[in-house]
């Protein structure tokens, strides 16, 4: 019997001790699985573009912001975050943070609008191209949006299966026209921020703690 109870004790500090890398994996796949739902998306809007995901972006200070993904067209840049929640929403675009509630339960995340403008900001600066730029923040189609305010034209909160809709009606709507050469030179510039290293990766996370609280 003693030896019974050894083992499940063992067992338990095994889980404890691996409990955080386990939650970290479940949070990477899922945020993976947003992604990929978004780069079929895309992909399958009929029109002139290029698409990169996982760019991670130099902040200036040694830290790095990490944008989902970034669609250009031959009009203007959409700056995609994904967010693959279920529940219901609230949100406010000028609250610094928003509400999920999931079975009777509460968490708040930082305002997703907000992320975006720092990715934005920051691709800008690397960009060096005066375009339009769209914010866009793609919720899973599982979730509920109960309270949604937002009042910038610039910006787009949708569901993933409404995102190709959004896009093309924004992209429909501006007057304006990007080269296929500066379509190529924004792409080529842009490229050179995937595929980072780990320490870069490591950067990043750092970046989110001191920023996204």
């Amino acid at each position: 019997m003693s030896e019974i109870i050894i083992l499940y004790v063992i067992l338990i500090i095994v889980i404890l001790l691996l409990a955080p890398y386990l939650k970290k994996a479940k949070i990477d796949f899922i945020g993976k699985v947003g992604e990929n739902r978004t780069l079929s998306i895309v992909q399958s809007i009929n029109i002139n573009f290029r698409v990169i995901q996982n760019l991670f972006i130099p902040t200036g200070n040694g830290g790095y912001t990490e944008i989902d993904t970034v669609f250009i067209t031959d009009k203007c840049i959409f700056v995609i975050e994904t967010k693959n929640y279920s529940g219901w929403i609230f949100g406010n675009e000028k609250s610094k943070h928003w509400m999920q509630i999931l079975y009777q339960r509460r968490h708040q995340f930082y305002n997703p609008i907000m992320q975006n403008a720092t990715h934005i900001r920051y691709l800008q600066k690397q960009i060096g191209y005066k375009i339009p730029i769209f914010s866009i923040i793609a919720f899973s189609n599982r979730c509920i949006f109960k309270k949604m305010y937002v009042y910038s034209d610039r910006i787009k909160v949708c569901h993933l299966n409404n995102l190709a809709n959004v896009i093309r009606e924004t992209n429909d709507s501006i007057n304006f026209f990007i080269t296929n050469n500066e379509m190529n030179n924004i792409s080529k510039k842009l490229e050179a921020f995937i595929n980072v290293d780990e320490s870069i990766r490591k950067k990043h996370i750092e970046y989110i703690k001191n920023h996204y609280k």
